[in-house]
């Protein structure tokens, strides 16, 4: 199959030899730098002893970034993991096929003293007493054991099905962005993007300014949906200017908007697609090569789910989500979540709970005493609220209410990874599965190779259940069946 997700998480793109061409196209192009594995591709699976962590910090984003330095800088030692080959995450990320300059934000992290990076790796398997990791290409594995845990492990594009969505050369408007940042790689020479929300225009001028001829950004929601928050707007002047920004630059190179039009079906036509839009009664279709679709984002929340923390249903967008007190802590003692995994807000909300939950971790480790807690966490509550208003505004902006499925097509696939359509979902639905472990019985829904990532939304609306059944994976990410084999030898 072809690059969906574009980092990693939806499997699509997997390799019989269980690589994923989205992370590591070629293994022969990819560097080995002295944080990840050393041993060659297919050798012998090797297993690390053991090692003992102060704080171990899960993703390298922002969020996880920011826990990091703050936890750091109180005197903490951080073992930062993320399966990325170079810190940044997405908001952030990096060329893995040439030198650049890292953001000022990376670069401190990279120079600090007390913090180290484990690369190109991912946790499997989380107990809270040990953390089971794997380079992401299953050679080697390792237990590490954390006195704290900082769980900032982002999230991933959420697609809401249209026909066609299916086809190979549709992709994620956050895998398009990554397989251009990262690996320098273009979706499709003629690309429409589409969707809802303001990575569209990020998207937009990334291929652009790369190249690509974009055809247009396509999105239902016009500019005057906007009119209602304008409070929010004003106190937030600086998101105004870097879409004014955009804007500016996709008229630069001739990118229309097409407020109101959305994708309503795709179709193939030998090497490329035919992409009919809508907007009210007015029809136009477009020849493509590649479309790039993206409606949101979904909190990865696996392994806050292994390591037992409580999970909620966002009610601003109907996504699990980590339980979290003020403080970034969740049920579990010693476990803070920040970032998207505490409610998709941004990489404004990510830099300030990421802070928040660094200082919280280091407070938890006797690192700070509560008054100079309360001190350094004062300035960044303030500014994780305000982050938090802006994205609420977007949330009800961009958002989709719940029954949206309805308007979905019997025809339509539900389960890319099993080809399972709406219809089949709601024929098991009427035989009276009414949550998801019915579902996956009936019609095998959600036991691709994603395991309900990207379909576990859409099935829990037809439903109308909540979709924290598919956030509980013992195995937070597939891994070669050596890893399981070889466990106890």
């Amino acid at each position: 199959m072809s690059v969906f997700c574009g980092i990693g998480v939806c499997q699509a793109c997997v390799a019989p030899d269980g690589t994923r061409p989205c992370l590591t196209p070629s293994v022969d192009s990819q560097q080995i730098t002295d944080t990840q594995a050393e041993t060659a591709p297919g050798s012998t699976h090797n297993r690390d002893p053991q090692q003992e962590e102060e704080l171990v910090v899960v993703g390298a984003g922002p969020a996880g970034l920011s826990a990091a330095l703050a936890a750091a800088d109180a005197g903490v030692r951080v073992l930062v993991v993320d399966r990325g080959g170079k810190p940044g995450g997405q908001y952030l990320r990096q060329s893995t096929v040439r030198e650049n300059t890292p953001p000022a934000l990376i670069q401190r992290a990279q120079a600090h003293e007390r913090i180290r990076f484990l690369l190109g790796h991912e946790i499997w398997r989380a107990t809270r007493d040990q953390l089971e990791i794997a380079d992401v290409e299953g050679r080697t594995t390792r237990v590490v054991r954390a006195a704290a845990i900082v769980l900032a492990t982002g999230a991933y594009d959420r697609v809401v099905p249209f026909p066609g969505w299916e086809l190979p050369g549709v992709v994620t408007v956050g895998g398009a962005q990554a397989q251009l940042k990262g690996l320098g790689v273009k979706v499709g020479q003629r690309v429409l993007v589409t969707g809802t929300g303001p990575l569209l225009l990020s998207l937009a001028v990334s291929l652009a300014e790369a190249g690509v001829e974009v055809v247009a950004v396509a999105d239902p929601v016009r500019s005057r949906a906007w009119f209602r928050h304008v409070t929010t707007v004003v106190r937030a002047p600086r998101k105004l200017l870097q879409a004014a920004a955009y804007r500016g630059r996709l008229l630069r190179h001739r990118v229309p908007v097409w407020a109101g039009w959305e994708v309503r079906e795709i179709t193939p036509d030998r090497d490329v697609m035919i992409a009919k839009l809508r907007c009210g009664t007015k029809e136009r279709a477009e020849i493509v090569d590649a479309i790039a679709v993206g409606h949101g984002f979904t909190p990865q929340v696996e392994l806050a789910s292994a390591l037992g923390c409580a999970l909620l249903v966002d009610p601003r967008d109907g996504s699990p989500i980590a339980q979290v007190d003020a403080d970034l802590r969740t049920s579990q003692a010693g476990v803070f979540a920040a970032g998207e995994l505490a409610g998709v807000g941004g990489a404004d909300s990510a830099y300030a709970t990421g802070t928040l939950a660094g200082l919280a971790a280091a407070r938890h480790l006797g690192r700070l005493d509560e008054s100079a807690y309360q001190v350094a966490s004062k300035p960044w509550r303030r500014r994780a609220a305000a982050a938090r208003r802006f994205a609420d505004a977007l949330h009800k902006v961009h958002g989709f209410a719940p029954g949206w499925s309805a308007r979905v097509s019997d025809e339509t696939v539900l389960c890319r990874c099993e080809g399972v359509t709406f219809g089949a979902v709601r024929a098991a639905q009427a035989l009276g599965a009414d949550d998801p472990r019915a579902v996956k019985l009936l019609t095998r829904a959600g036991m691709g190779r994603c395991q309900g990532r990207l379909c576990g939304l859409s099935a829990a609306d037809v439903l109308g259940c909540a979709p924290l059944p598919y956030a509980n994976r013992p195995i937070a990410t597939p891994v070669p069946m050596r890893l399981l084999m070889e466990e106890d030898t």
